[in-house]
């Protein structure tokens, strides 16, 4: 079978990371509410990254593209302080045989360098 003209395999040469900031690896859990349906129960969610500009997890929660959500995180160094975040979900990728979401979400609000660094 033909490859399309001007469609290149994708190299390490020629990928570019659109990423406006630095993904940071951070283990631990965060919960996802809906902001639109406050009655609507909280999912957990794995965190796999985040970073000033949004966060990526793993969650079971019935997510769409475009929707606005609020991320619940601890900090760990104040078990007790929660940071209550707003986001919109970008993109989900469905894993069918776990019923797993993988889901990238971007901030809605200015979040702090300070709060990433101590989340758990």
């Amino acid at each position: 079978m033909s490859r399309p003209i001007g469609r290149e395999e994708p190299t390490p040469t020629n990928l570019k990371d659109r990423r406006s900031f630095p993904r940071l690896r951070k283990t631990g859990t965060v919960m996802i509410h809906m902001a639109g349906n406050p009655r609507r129960k909280p999912h957990p969610a794995i965190i796999e990254n985040v970073s000033h500009g949004g966060i990526n997890v793993t969650t079971e929660a019935p997510l769409r593209i475009g929707e606005q959500i609020v991320v619940e995180m601890h900090i760990r160094s104040a078990p007790a302080r929660r940071l209550l975040v707003k986001a919109k979900v970008r993109w989900i990728a469905a894993d069918n045989s776990t019923r797993l979401n993988c889901v990238g979400c971007k901030w809605l609000q200015s979040l702090d360098l300070d709060d990433l660094l101590h989340l758990i």
